[in-house]
């Protein structure tokens, strides 16, 4: 008979089972570690998504806002002549500071968490911006972008290729907003 024969059967796969049940076990705890660690409570952090360079203030990235028709007809107001409410459900946005002020950046952040964004990203811009703009990371989140940029009568655009995916959103606080 062989090594592996009827009688030993059950020898082999107890030492098999030795092996890969500790291992099975890292891995879930690993997991579940992972899965903890991707359920944060919505906030503030003051780190950077994947890219680590910041937006150009070109015109061609950051257009003017346009007005864009609404089915009332209006720019940007619904028939009763109030704003189009802001689309906030599971946008993420990450807060640019453009012009070196914690408390210019802070109140944007606060300002964003108060109408309810998640901002899970806060970081500097390596270039001033004159004005704030609004950019959107993916056509999903083109309408949240451009409500929220009506709303305050700022810029917005698509993304350019140096920011991040890692948000929906990109909030970059421009000279406008400094009250210092």
């Amino acid at each position: 008979m062989g090594r592996h024969s009827a009688g030993d059967q059950w020898a082999f796969y107890r030492s098999v089972t030795k092996w890969v049940l500790p291992w099975v076990l890292i891995a879930a705890l690993i997991g579940v570690g992972l899965w903890f660690v991707g359920r944060r409570e919505p906030g503030r952090v003051t780190a950077e998504p994947s890219s680590a360079t910041s937006p150009t203030p070109d015109e061609s990235a950051s257009p003017a806002p346009s007005p864009s028709p609404s089915p009332s007809g209006g720019t940007g107001e619904d028939r009763g002549g109030q704003a189009r409410p802001l689309i906030t459900d599971d946008v993420t946005v990450q807060v640019l500071d453009s012009i070196g002020s914690a408390g210019a950046q802070d109140r944007m952040v606060d300002r964003l968490v108060a109408l309810g964004f998640e901002v899970p990203f806060v970081a500097g811009a390596s270039t001033t911006y004159p004005s704030t703009t609004v950019f959107w990371s993916y056509p999903e989140a083109e309408a949240a972008a451009r409500r929220l940029a009506e709303r305050f009568g700022w810029k917005v655009g698509p993304k350019p290729g140096n920011l991040s995916s890692g948000v929906m959103i990109h909030v970059v606080v421009g000279r406008d907003e400094a009250k210092e």
